[in-house]
């Protein structure tokens, strides 16, 4: 590690520079750290980090929503497939035992 950046991590350790990178720090608690910015480039370099991680994790959750959206839709399709044959296997069954109640009336 960069000994700018351990010098400054000793202060601010790194789980508050992801906080700040991923915007949950106060505008109060923000000031120092923006501040430090302006003049350390080791700072602005693991930012950068922070900031590149953050969007590869965000990316990677939004596929992974993706997939587990397409395949429920995927399952929720198999099962009105499921129910509609199970209807359609009943309404067969009714309309045969219908048909052989109707029939057996035409022969009293």
């Amino acid at each position: 590690m960069d000994a700018g950046v351990g010098h400054y991590l000793a202060r601010f350790p790194e789980e508050v520079w992801e906080q700040y990178a991923r915007g949950a720090l106060s505008e109060e608690e923000c000031e120092p750290l923006e501040e430090h910015l302006l003049i350390c480039s080791a700072c602005q370099h693991l930012l950068a980090e922070l900031d590149a991680y953050i969007r590869v994790i965000k990316a990677a959750a939004a596929v992974a929503a993706e997939n587990l959206s397409a395949r429920q839709t995927c399952l929720d399709g198999r099962s009105e497939d499921t129910a509609a044959e199970s209807r359609n296997s009943e309404l067969g069954s009714v309309g045969h035992s219908h048909h052989r109640h109707h029939t057996g009336l035409n022969r009293i």
